[in-house]
């Protein structure tokens, strides 16, 4: 997760009241957001430093994949109740809408791009950001 620094106390509560035990290691390392070249899609929180958290994390007899999922889920609802402002790296989402709120105002900058660099929705069609273009691949294959 990428965490605002104005937010990093409250993002606390997440090591205070989720993580339970061996939950394993947590790496914290602050961002520049200057550092980060903007002609990236990755999407990071709109202050000038910002917070790499990563949970490393691995399923065991204790804690099942189900439960670190589950686990992931109340960190993230927590951030949306807090209103933390957290963007997550390589997110999945369900539908397009959800990408769209996600990318916010550089959705037409990526929209462009993905037009530009894969007119036929060819890559990462699992991720469901774009819906394949069935009439295009048609016409391609020739049908």
């Amino acid at each position: 997760l990428f965490v605002p620094r104005k937010k990093i106390g409250e993002f606390d509560g997440v090591f205070r009241n989720m993580l339970e035990g061996k939950s394993g290691p947590v790496l914290i390392y602050p961002m520049n957001k200057s550092k980060w070249d903007a002609r990236m899609s990755v999407v990071t929180p709109d202050e000038d430093v910002f917070y790499i958290v990563s949970f490393l994390r691995s399923p065991s007899i204790e804690r099942s994949l189900e439960d670190l999922l589950q686990q992931n889920n109340k960190i993230l609802n927590f951030c949306k109740s807090w209103a933390i402002g957290e963007k997550q790296y390589l997110p999945s989402f369900p539908q397009q809408h959800d990408w769209i709120r996600y990318f916010g105002d550089r959705w037409t900058t990526f929209v462009e791009r993905k037009g530009r660099y894969d007119p036929l929705a060819m890559l990462a069609p699992g991720q469901k950001i774009f819906p394949r273009c069935q009439m295009l691949l048609q016409d391609k294959a020739g049908n």
